[in-house]
Formats: C-alpha cells, structure tokens, sequence
C-alpha cells in the first residue's frame, strides 16, 4: 500500500490527521488506475496522487493516504478517479468534520455511479448509482438515507 503524506502546518493543538481509505467495485488497475484526492476548506489545500495497482483491494478497502496538521473544523474531499487512459471517471465529494480525534474517512465509490449527475443540493453526490448527501459515507451512515454505504 502507498502512504502518501502531506503536511499542512507546524502541528500542534487545533490539528488532526485525516486518513483516507478507498472501498469500490472498480477492477483496480483496469477501471481504475489513479486518485486525486484533495483537502479543501484549510488554510492551504493539499493533494495527494495516489496510484491504483492490479493488486490493490478495492473492494476491502485501500489506503490512500493520510494528510496531517489538519485545522479542525468542516473539511470538503474531493476524489476524482482516473482510468488508465488517464480519462476521469468519476468524481466524490465528501464533507466530513475534523475534531480533536484523528479521523479516518472511507470513500466509497462504485461503478453504478459512472457518468451519473446528482446536481446541486442536499444529494449531489452518487453512491450506489444514488444520489445521496455529500456527509454520506461508512463513517455517517445516517447522512446516507436508504442507500447503504458498505
């Protein structure tokens, strides 16, 4: 697994490390090959580019990465998912809250939700070829309505 790590601050109180993890039912390194991930609503934005190898487990669950320093507080993810062409295949925002506890956020994206526009408002992400809330995912379930997010 690669551990990517990006570094906001200097530490300190007032900080929390996110870790994010990846669970899809894409065909890694075939259906997917790359994953931009991005921290939004800090003082800087950080990324982190994480190839997708055949041998990656998806479907369990694969680290992406981890970004440390983060100011507490509302934080935006954003995942953009590219296939080996380098084409984008998907896109899914997160909106999770950073506390004092380090926080671990899966993203889940499935195959249902390739080429599916949500919009704006209260479900403008897809999961399960739904639209559902951008505070969607296994760690808040009940942000994610009738959809299951396993």
């Amino acid at each position: 697994m690669l551990l990517a790590l990006v570094i906001l601050g200097c530490g300190g109180d007032g900080t929390s490390s996110v870790r994010i993890d990846l669970r899809s039912d894409l065909i890694p390194g075939v259906e997917l090959a790359e994953v931009l991930v991005i921290i939004e609503g800090d003082a800087v934005d950080a990324s982190i580019r994480v190839p997708v190898g055949r041998s990656a487990a998806l479907v369990d669950g694969f680290m992406l990465g981890r970004f440390d320093d983060v100011s507490r507080g509302t934080r935006q993810l954003v995942a953009q998912f590219f296939g080996p062409s380098g084409v984008r295949v998907g896109e899914r925002r997160v909106s999770t809250r950073v506390t004092g506890a380090d926080t671990v956020l899966t993203l889940v994206f499935t195959r249902s939700c390739i080429g599916v526009e949500c919009g704006d408002g209260d479900a403008s992400q897809c999961l399960n070829g739904m639209c559902v809330s951008d505070e969607c995912s296994p760690e808040n379930l009940e942000a994610c309505g009738d959809v299951t997010c396993r």
